[in-house]
């Protein structure tokens, strides 16, 4: 089959022929559809962010396709469904998997760093794992339900606890970042979308933010708490940087609510006796619980989250690398690579 590799940071992915995955009795083989490309990509190509799997590793967690191929034991799926996969697999035996949080498994494996990922013709992984996709949606587009859209699900409806009528300030609309907009309009919630690129902010009005602003400038909490009459009672951070984070937290009301999904490189120093005196909680976030993947898939299916408006670009496995120029540079929606 035909795969991309990454062999060492600073290189570019070396597309080649590689021997189909060997299956073991309970996993399945699937012909990929779509593999959308991430910044986590760019983090191990440009940062040299390692991998637990040591190089070559077949990079691309964000994967719907075709079941081709089925292990003896496997039971959950026939060949020829059409699947999503989850970005982590899971033990379902640790303490984390056994109370409800499998986002925090001890032994999580994840696609496209501790086994090989998407950017390939096929590519395996545990039966269990695997959600079924309803016809209604594209095989190829589904893939970005995957991470970019059970992401926000979780930090909004599980962390943030996001009540209707609240309001919400999502910092940097990107891939993820847009998706948390349609998603907490969604959810009833009164958003703002805060973005440096005039697109993202465009787009953020279309998917249901009722007003954007410039995260460039040096007064977004000072609008922020004027749009809401205080501050947001959700502020999720999507941004990753010191910065971002800082300003996040001064856009909170008096016992507000802070949403880290963006990974800071850096330290960040907050005033944490305002934190005492206002009662603001900051949450970390990452990814999502499988048990909540068939929930996110039926709000597509229903239509109340959109997957065409936040894609660019389809582009084939063979041209991989200017994909992954574009994600570096264009800040247009999510790219996916269709093997």
């Amino acid at each position: 089959m035909k795969a991309g590799r990454f062999y060492e940071k600073g290189k570019p992915i070396i597309v080649e022929d590689i021997e189909v995955p060997q299956l073991y009795p309970s996993e399945v083989l699937i012909r990929v559809a779509g593999c959308g490309i991430c910044s986590t990509e760019i983090a191990h190509l440009d940062f040299g962010f390692p991998t637990f799997k040591s190089p070559p590793v077949i990079l691309g967690h964000e994967i719907s396709g075709t079941v081709v191929e089925r292990g003896r034991n496997v039971t959950e799926v026939d060949k020829g469904d059409r699947v999503l996969l989850p970005v982590y697999f899971t033990c379902g035996k640790c303490p984390s998997c056994r109370t409800g949080r499998e986002n925090l498994c001890y032994d999580m494996k994840i696609l496209g760093n501790h086994v090989d990922g998407g950017f390939a013709e096929y590519v395996k992984g545990p039966s269990k794992d695997m959600f079924i996709l309803p016809s209604e949606i594209s095989l190829e587009d589904a893939c970005i339900i995957t991470d970019c859209m059970t992401t926000p699900y979780h930090a909004l409806v599980h962390r943030a606890h996001l009540l209707p009528g609240e309001t919400v300030a999502v910092i940097g609309c990107g891939n993820v970042g847009i998706n948390a907009v349609q998603l907490a309009a969604a959810m009833g919630a009164a958003v703002i979308g805060v973005d440096v690129h005039e697109k993202r902010r465009e787009l953020a009005l279309k998917l249901g933010a009722f007003d954007t602003l410039d995260g460039s400038a040096e007064i977004v909490a000072d609008e922020v708490k004027r749009l809401t009459m205080g501050g947001a009672d959700v502020v999720v951070d999507c941004a990753g940087t010191a910065e971002s984070v800082k300003s996040a937290y001064e856009c909170l009301r008096v016992g507000g609510r802070l949403i880290i999904v963006g990974a800071p490189p850096d330290p960040v120093a907050l005033n944490f006796v305002s934190m005492m005196y206002f009662e603001t909680k900051i949450s970390g976030s990452l990814g999502c619980r499988p048990v909540d993947y068939p929930r996110v898939i039926n709000l597509v299916r229903q239509g109340i989250l959109k997957l065409e408006p936040v894609i660019d670009q389809k582009m084939n496995l063979e041209a991989i690398n200017e994909a992954v120029d574009i994600v570096r540079t264009s800040h247009e929606g999510k790219v996916i690579i269709t093997p």
